[in-house]
């Protein structure tokens, strides 16, 4: 709570003081760890301590700080993150930035201190007033005292200052923001030569004798961890659901009293088909997707092609591969003019163009419903479920306890199932870990009870789920082992050729790449040659996949020259030009200008700081005398 109070409170370069930026500091002494006057003090800085009580109280709260963020971290996952560590980096940071303040006259009023407390929104009302009851009862909720509190606030705004103080000449230009832009917003088109891998296949094949190799020599990849087969009683609510009546007369009210929940919108179901045109393009690029889109149209509409076919051949954007579905969606959830004109359509037409900031699309609407409330028959079911797994929450607390007294009592798993009008669940199959987890939703502590268990041994303390509890026995144990090689022989004689016909492809690729630096590309393969979607430099070419080597190989090359050798894509090699060289436009520029000079200022003034903070960790003597504490 304090950490979040804290970060609402600071600007961009104390947060990064507290998190990243703060790793630049290397203790250079460690004192004896058995000096008695040492043991209260967990480090020094320039002679001023730092108490073991202002670390652990420091620790506590970054634990909790990760606990909100991600409730499942271990201790363990704590200890190799090195939290212990970050956190006296960070005390370190402060009292450095504390001496540092003081040397330049640099105070915090307890008017600034007021002023800062009073905007924070966890003590506001709900007119936005400063509450000082609100105040103290949150603070006392956290166990943390007013005057902790305030001499932590104190420091934060003190280092605030210090970072503005420092980084106030970090600036940048227009032109270093244009220049940035151009660089990051550019993009290229290439043309090329596809060599398949699949166009070996059938010129490959696997011997015996080297998957038995490829199985010894990848052992490890065909590795089996432990797995248990076991019979488990869970006492959840949605387990426990079915112990509970729910008359209908109850669940006809609920309903009513529920009814806007059973409001259905207005929705359609619907295909398209997108022809990319970026916001601020030519003219001529506009009118070329433009005739595009319009041909593609006059296929699926006079030509009555299968919309979802051309779809998957003609259309850009991830949904091209399911054939242009975009399943059912309401108002609101897509661009204006793209919803005025499917929800414009009846089942089964097909619209005029459309253009928005993604191109021009064409869509089909398949099926549509209006609004309307989901009738209580339809929802009784979903309703009945609800309202029965809450009210078996109730139950967990004392089933569990009855199922508990019979288990001390040497009961079976079956015997506790039967007295309780329960059933025993069992495992289809051995299961890993995940596995279990996917069936129990287990915490890590309750995984690694289970998976200690030896078999026939039924829990004595109960399991711990996400929302209850279970009680198991182990009926199998089966240790980490290897799948056989008969179960996986096909699957390595696949993977053996299919490495097999990449390398065919390349040395293909490789050898044309020689044909068409010395001489172009041949005539009988004019036909072939195909070029990408615009891309920029991220390394991802829309159909080809991912290869920065191959974009950085594009973005260093002169339009219409081809790129030195055969390169990995997707389905197997390229042999490609530099087709074409888009810059970014003066719209794009106009429009993001403010952004890029704010992301270049802030660059500057984190590098600043930086080096500021590194500045002062050479000039500082600091001192850890309990290492055990941070490890």
């Amino acid at each position: 709570m304090l950490d979040a109070i804290r970060q609402s409170a600071t600007s961009w370069g104390v947060k990064v003081l507290f998190g990243i930026i703060i790793l630049v500091f290397v203790f250079w002494g460690v004192g004896s760890i058995g000096d008695g006057s040492k043991t209260q003090v967990v480090a020094t800085v320039n002679e001023r301590p730092i108490l073991a009580q202002t670390f652990r109280q420091a620790q506590q709260r970054a634990v909790e700080n990760m606990r909100q963020r991600n409730p499942e971290v271990t201790h363990e996952e704590l200890r190799a993150m090195g939290l212990g560590r970050q956190v006296l980096e960070s005390l370190v940071a402060e009292e450095l930035l504390a001496e540092k303040a003081a040397q330049l006259g640099v105070t915090v009023s307890d008017v600034e201190l007021r002023q800062k407390i009073y905007q924070l929104p966890y003590f506001q009302d709900e007119s936005g007033q400063f509450d000082p009851d609100l105040y103290r009862r949150i603070l006392n909720s956290q166990r943390i005292g007013i005057a902790e509190f305030e001499d932590d606030m104190r420091r934060s705004i003190l280092s605030e200052k210090i970072e503005r103080y420092v980084t106030h000449p970090a600036k940048a230009s227009e032109e270093e923001a244009h220049e940035l832009f151009g660089y990051s917003r550019e993009k290229r088109t290439l043309q090329y030569l596809l060599v398949e891998n699949d166009d070996y296949l059938d010129q490959v094949n696997a011997t015996d004798e080297e998957v038995a190799a490829y199985y010894e020599e990848n052992k490890e990849a065909f590795s089996v961890p432990m797995r248990l087969s076991f019979s488990y009683l869970p006492f959840t609510p949605s387990a426990l659901a079915s112990k509970v009546d729910v008359p209908e007369e109850y669940l006809r009210e609920e309903y009513e009293a529920r009814i806007d929940e059973y409001m259905q919108p207005e929705q359609v179901k619907a295909r398209h088909i997108l022809i990319e045109v970026a916001e601020g393009a030519n003219e001529a690029i506009v009118e070329q997707a433009k005739r595009e889109i319009e041909t593609v149209r006059m296929r699926v509409v006079e030509l009555d092609e299968d919309f979802a076919t051309v779809a998957m051949e003609v259309s850009d954007g991830p949904s091209a591969v399911n054939g242009g579905d975009l399943g059912w969606f309401t108002r609101g959830q897509m661009v204006e003019a793209f919803e005025e004109a499917a929800f414009s359509l009846e089942p089964g037409a097909v619209s005029e163009p459309v253009r928005t900031p993604f191109g021009f699309h064409i869509i089909l609407v398949e099926d549509r419903e209006d609004e309307h409330v989901t009738p209580f028959e339809d929802a009784k079911e979903s309703l009945k479920l609800a309202i029965a797994e809450d009210r078996a929450a109730d139950l967990v607390s004392n089933l569990l306890d009855v199922a508990l007294e019979q288990i001390y009592a040497g009961d079976s798993l079956e015997a506790v199932a039967n007295d309780l009008g329960l059933a025993v669940r069992s495992t289809d199959e051995p299961l890993t870990r995940d596995g279990a987890q996917m069936i129990l939703a287990l915490t890590d502590k309750a995984l690694d009870r289970l998976f200690s268990m030896e078999e026939g041994y039924v829990t004595d303390t109960p399991l711990e789920t996400v929302d209850g509890y279970v009680l198991a026995t182990v009926e199998k144990r089966l240790p980490p082992d290897y799948e056989p090689l008969e179960d996986v022989r096909e699957t390595i004689a696949e993977r053996i050729r299919q490495d097999k016909a990449e390398e065919m492809a390349k040395a293909e690729a490789e050898q044309l790449a020689e044909r068409v630096q010395e001489s172009g590309v041949p005539a009988e393969l004019a036909d072939a040659l195909e070029t990408s979607r615009p891309f920029d430099r991220q390394g991802l070419i829309e159909g080809l996949g991912m290869n920065q080597e191959l974009t950085q190989q594009a973005f260093a090359a002169e339009k219409g020259a081809w790129l030195t050798g055969a390169w990995a894509v997707n389905d197997g090699y390229i042999v490609a030009s530099l087709h074409e060289i888009t810059p970014p436009t003066q719209e794009q520029w106009a429009t993001e200008k403010a952004m890029w000079v704010d992301f270049i200022s802030e660059s500057k003034k984190e590098e600043l700081f930086r080096s500021f903070l590194n500045d002062l960790q050479q000039k500082a003597e600091v001192l850890v005398y309990q290492q055990e504490l941070i490890q």
